[in-house]
């Protein structure tokens, strides 16, 4: 699935179960929107001791993802496929997509009605699809470019799609803390003005303009009245 949406032959693939033990994990820009894809090893009962440290990996790696691909074989029994899901625990924030692989096996109006049941069932997103021919792989993109959307949405337009600028943001962010603290602590300016600094110069690296104009500055201490 992985090399699907890639399109390119990132991971190995065999019919061998237990071929992935450890995550492999690769950036996709769909329409704009930055995607990091990570593809973990398959979940299941096992006695060998590498899949079962590659399987505790892909449980670690599925808690800090926002959306959650759940891959499974259409041409089991679609109870089966529900029973697993439902062994499953996703945070409440989590999106679930639930994919039904290998669809280009069965006759489609066979794959639709398992994807309505599966879906029906478990209260979540599913879609039939194939990774080897690719069917309703586009499909999938314009699912996820949707659940992107709609969080735009729920965040009041405001989503950050850029890895990069996100964690300047997030580093502006600490410097506005403790800017708040110094100012809280009675912290004399020359100490606040340096984290005003960074705060400004992380801003900077998201506008693309870093160098301090000292006006800036001076506006602050002028205005606001910092260490007085």
């Amino acid at each position: 699935m992985l090399n699907a949406l890639l399109q390119e032959e990132k991971a190995i693939v065999s019919d061998i179960a237990g071929t992935t033990r450890d995550f492999i994990e690769d950036t996709l820009s769909i329409d704009g929107i930055q995607f990091r894809f990570i593809d973990t090893a398959g979940i299941r009962q096992t006695t060998d001791k590498l899949e079962a440290i590659g399987i505790e990996r892909s449980f670690q790696k599925m808690k800090s993802a926002s959306i959650v691909l759940f891959l499974c074989d259409i041409q089991q029994p679609y109870k089966q496929i529900v029973d697993d899901f439902q062994k499953m625990v996703f945070s409440p924030e989590q999106e679930i997509i639930i994919l039904l692989n290998k669809s280009d096996n069965i006759v489609q109006c066979d794959a639709y009605d398992i994807e309505e049941a599966v879906s029906t069932l478990t209260g979540k997103k599913s879609i039939a699809l194939s990774a080897a021919t690719g069917l309703n792989i586009d499909q999938l993109s314009k699912m996820l470019l949707q659940i992107v959307s709609d969080k735009k949405m729920q965040h009041n337009g405001l989503f950050v799609s850029n890895a990069r600028h996100l964690s300047a943001l997030q580093e502006t962010l600490i410097h506005l803390q403790q800017i708040e603290t110094g100012l809280a602590q009675n912290i004399s300016g020359e100490f606040l003005s340096i984290d005003i600094k960074m705060a400004l110069h992380s801003l900077g690296l998201i506008t693309g303009t870093i160098e301090l104009d000292k006006d800036i500055l001076g506006t602050i201490f002028g205005k606001f009245c910092i260490g007085k």
